[in-house]
């Protein structure tokens, strides 16, 4: 008896020393504390074990959070496909929750499609908004603006996966609705920026340049003169810009997106070093090579800080950096960077695919000029057999 009482002390002890575990409420705040930090390993233990407690407890607004949570934190470590897989879970669960044809259920379709856009699923990401905007004119007024939100959002799809005939009108009905609205409905902005895609793609620059003209003013009135959407759609706007040779409106229009980028999503993001490698651009064509340079340079630095040395986006500028050395003469500057962005162009897409090809070419003409000739023969049999069709001889 005295040996049972004992025991059953020391049991009561240990649990009073462990106490009760952690609800999930605090396995969140202390996620969201491990983000803040810095610590984005501890940050998905501490949601994977909130998961796990939602799913034992089969709260579905839980588990439909805790799925989300996952999901968003993977997307702010670049890893898409990975957070894709939550936000599917996330999906399902609110497709059980409230039924295949809920109006709610378009909003999770919206959701889920704009990540299938961003991993570049198109025809999953086209699927799913197509069946938003279905779901929304079963149970809205034709001019209801979510039905335009789901218009738009196809309309985008569309224009993403060259179809711009069939993207033209969902696009303009959106339009309709939200200028009905409101004269400079928010929305407007991002609807007359998908309108400038469609005139670029019917060749009509003059027209892309009036519809960003129009999306920037939207952007302007709605979210002030330092915001994140105004510069995507000024960086847009200066490439409409150089593209018709308005060259002085195209460097002032990049400056503009940079500076907004700088101040509001800081120096070494990512999308600054996309405004950086614009200017270069600029800069490039008109045969300013000294002040493309630091713009080419400092892009390449915070792609590789941000991206790591295998993504595309890196290989894109050690590329324009390696075009701008060779035009300078640069030679030896110039190959180690075409090596490189050869070698990940070959791992993402194939030895024969046409950027590969164009990388090549590059490197055959530099070879030449550096009086290295014989060097570059192979590389140019390698040229003729993507041109052919045939295999690759290496």
């Amino acid at each position: 008896m005295a040996r049972t009482t004992i025991l059953l002390l020391v049991s009561l002890l240990a649990f009073a020393a462990c106490g009760p575990g952690k609800s999930w409420d605090e396995l969140n705040k202390e996620a969201t504390e491990a983000v803040q930090g810095g610590d984005a390993e501890a940050a998905a233990t501490l949601l994977e074990e909130a998961l796990q407690l939602a799913r034992d407890g089969g709260d579905p607004d839980q588990i439909i959070k805790s799925l989300t949570n996952l999901g968003d934190l993977y997307t702010s470590r670049s890893d898409l496909p990975k957070a894709v897989t939550y936000f599917e879970q996330a999906f399902a669960e609110i497709e059980k929750k409230l039924g295949e044809d809920h109006i709610d259920l378009a909003k999770g379709c919206d959701s889920l499609g704009r990540h299938y856009r961003n991993l570049g699923r198109a025809d999953e990401a086209l699927a799913m908004h197509t069946r938003g905007l279905e779901i929304r004119e079963k149970h809205l007024e034709p001019n209801a603006q979510e039905i335009a939100d789901s218009l738009n959002n196809v309309g985008a799809v569309l224009i993403q996966t060259n179809r711009p005939a069939e993207a033209l009108p969902m696009i303009e009905r959106a339009v309709g609705i939200w200028q009905g609205a409101m004269a400079a409905h928010p929305k407007l902005g991002a609807a007359y920026a998908n309108m400038a895609q469609i005139r670029r793609a019917q060749g009509d620059v003059p027209g892309a340049i009036a519809e960003l003209e129009k999306a920037v003013e939207v952007f302007r009135q709605n979210f002030g003169p330092r915001d994140p959407r105004l510069a995507s759609t000024m960086h847009s706007l200066g490439k409409e810009y150089h593209r018709a040779g308005r060259l002085d409106e195209a460097e002032r229009t990049y400056r503009n997106a940079l500076s907004i980028r700088e101040e509001v999503l800081g120096a070494r993001h990512v999308e600054t070093a996309h405004s950086m490698t614009n200017l270069g651009m600029l800069m490039r064509s008109q045969r300013r090579p000294q002040a493309a340079e630091p713009l080419y340079v400092d892009a390449l630095s915070i792609l590789r800080e941000q991206l790591g040395n295998e993504h595309r986006d890196v290989a894109s500028g050690e590329f324009n950096l390696g075009v701008l050395y060779a035009s300078m003469g640069r030679f030896g500057e110039a190959e180690p960077l075409f090596k490189s962005s050869l070698a990940t162009y070959e791992t993402n897409l194939g030895d024969n695919h046409p950027t590969v090809a164009m990388i090549l070419r590059n490197y055959v003409e530099l070879l030449r000029q550096d009086g290295r000739a014989d060097e570059a023969a192979p590389f140019e049999a390698r040229l003729k057999s993507i041109a052919e069709g045939t295999a690759d001889p290496a």
